[in-house]
């Protein structure tokens, strides 16, 4: 009996397990048949939809950019722009009449002969009448008609930073005046300003100057000068140690001064170090050197042979 029992569970085993493997078989030959499903499409993440822009968003960058540049028109104007009061008096009836025109910078011409000051050159642009005449004669409104005119010019407002520019140009651009204009330290205009100029007590500091080395005024190369605001500490490099960087410099260095033959990381040169003395800062593309104001005011005098000459002055006027 007990392997009758026996062979009667062997045989239901059998049978179930035959069931399993049909019931599989006919579930793989039914995915066979199934027609492909193509796969769901996929869903842009919120950020990767594209959003449609009013067309005040389409012009906000350009109004940001035109924004900005106002911005800083408005800041350059308020740094450097001043007025000039033309004062035009007719010969023949004797009428007055004025024009105010905005400038950026005074420009004052330098004649050949040296030893001029700045407050001369001044002189020649505010204390000079100009006679209108001939073919350049006034049309006066109060005559009704072309007559002879003396013209003049005063300074109606000033700016924060005076900027002064020699036009040392002549013949074209094929020869240099290199006639040396000292500047004084400290300017007051109120002689060459009209009566109802805010600034005309203000006083004016000179911080900083534009030179230009070179024979003729189309060639040559600029450099510029900075009075220091504080004491400057000591520099690193004394000038023997400086003079010797320069000779051991190896060929990597070379390669890394951009062509100037000074590498720029390490070319501060100390000189005229004295801190009890007003000091600026020399800027020669890459070289900068450290000066007294002894040293600066002896590249202005008259007996200076180098071509080394002003181009541009930079006044501030004190708070």
């Amino acid at each position: 009996q007990q392997q009758q029992q026996q062979q009667l569970l062997q045989q239901q085993q059998q049978q179930l397990l035959q069931q399993q493997q049909q019931r599989a078989a006919q579930q793989a030959l039914l995915q066979q048949r199934a027609p492909l499903q193509p796969p769901p499409p996929l869903q842009p993440s919120p950020q990767q939809v594209p959003q449609q822009q009013t067309p005040q968003q389409q012009h906000q960058p350009a109004a940001s950019a035109a924004a900005a540049a106002a911005a800083s028109a408005a800041s350059i104007e308020e740094l450097f722009s001043g007025k000039f009061s033309f004062i035009t008096r007719c010969l023949e009836c004797e009428q007055r009449s004025e024009r105010t025109e905005a400038f950026l910078d005074v420009s004052l011409p330098v004649h050949s002969a040296g030893g001029r000051s700045l407050t001369h050159a001044l002189s020649l642009l505010a204390d000079t009448r100009e006679l209108l005449s001939n073919s350049n004669k006034y049309n006066c409104e109060h005559c009704a008609g072309f007559h002879e005119a003396e013209r003049s010019v005063r300074f109606a407002a000033l700016p924060p930073i005076l900027t002064i520019h020699f036009n040392r140009s002549s013949n074209g651009l094929a020869s240099k005046m290199k006639a040396h204009v000292p500047p004084p330290l400290t300017l007051r205009l109120a002689r060459w300003c009209e009566a109802k100029c805010a600034e005309a007590d203000a006083l004016y500091e000179l911080y900083g100057i534009v030179f230009h080395v070179g024979a003729t005024a189309a060639s040559g190369h600029y450099t510029s000068c900075v009075r220091a605001t504080e004491p400057l500490e000591d520099c690193a490099q004394d000038n023997d140690k400086h003079d010797e960087d320069h000779k051991n410099e190896n060929s990597n260095n070379k390669k890394n001064s951009n062509g100037s033959g000074r590498h720029a990381a390490d070319d501060v040169l100390c000189t005229d170090r004295d801190p009890g003395r007003e000091q600026w800062v020399m800027f020669d593309d890459s070289h900068v050197s450290v000066l007294t104001q002894d040293k600066v005011t002896a590249m202005f005098m008259p007996t200076c042979a180098s071509s080394c000459t002003a181009y541009m002055l930079f006044y501030r006027r004190r708070k």
